[in-house]
């Protein structure tokens, strides 16, 4: 057997080596075909060189790339967010300093004074934190959001009355510390300057920070086109599509009650 073989690759050598070239063809073609299914590699293309592979690799640089943009992007609409909380948190302080005023009438002893307005703080600093604005101060929710703050600040109130009933002077502890005046003796002027002073302010703030996470996103964009990440780019008009609703929310002036 051996020895017909021999016989025909010398007598025919030009049909063996095409038929050893058929045979390797055939299977580097299985081959292609395997890594096609299984994605090892993107795309083939034809040249005088002959096969040319685009390896995977090169759209996962791509992923790679569009990721860390991604990242780049959330930490930039996260400061925005942290940008509004500051502010809110700066506003309550500025509040409890104007409270501390408006206590001064009533309230001669400063440290009873100090404590009562930071306390009376407390439910602001939570408001700001849950850092729900864009909801709570449309026109349409302000006037219940306020009541509910003012709910809040009035059991701050009731609860430190409580505690300084019987409390005495820490400089003379000879005297009872002073009475409280009447929350209805101050209720109507808190409530006003949590709304100059708060709320208004907060609210033209939130505006701002959807206009600028516009701009953000739209500075985005391109980035995302350029490597191809289409679902980046439809969720980015989403996000600005959803930040215009909520500037547009905000553009009738609410019709505030101070009573």
């Amino acid at each position: 057997m051996w020895e017909i073989i021999q016989q025909a690759i010398i007598a025919y050598p030009a049909i063996i080596k095409w038929f050893v070239i058929g045979f390797f063809a055939f299977i580097i073609s299985i081959v292609l075909a395997i890594c096609l299914k299984f994605k090892l590699f993107h795309s083939l293309s034809l040249s005088r060189k002959g096969v040319t592979l685009t390896a995977m690799e090169k759209e996962k640089e791509k992923q790679y790339q569009s990721r860390n943009i991604e990242h780049l992007l959330r930490d930039q609409i996260q400061k925005c967010d942290m940008e509004l909380i500051d502010y809110a948190l700066e506003k309550s302080t500025i509040l409890r300093r104007g409270l501390s005023i408006i206590l001064n009438k009533g309230i001669g002893c400063s440290s009873m004074r100090k404590a009562l307005s930071s306390s009376l703080r407390y439910p602001l600093l939570h408001a700001a934190m849950r850092n729900n604005f864009k909801y709570v101060l449309r026109p349409e929710n302000i006037n219940f959001y306020i009541d509910r703050l003012m709910k809040e600040i009035n059991f701050e109130y009731e609860e430190f009355a409580i505690e300084h009933t019987n409390s005495y002077c820490v400089v003379d502890n000879s005297k009872k510390c002073p009475e409280l005046p009447l929350w209805e003796n101050i209720n109507e002027v808190l409530k006003q300057r949590l709304i100059d002073d708060w709320a208004l302010p907060i609210r033209q703030k939130n505006i701002d920070m959807c206009q600028k996470k516009i701009g953000i996103y739209r500075g985005f964009v391109k980035s995302f086109e350029e490597l191809g990440d289409i679902v980046m780019v439809k969720s980015i008009e989403d996000y600005i599509d959803k930040n215009r609703m909520y500037a547009d929310a905000f553009i009738r002036k609410p019709e505030l009650r101070t009573n």
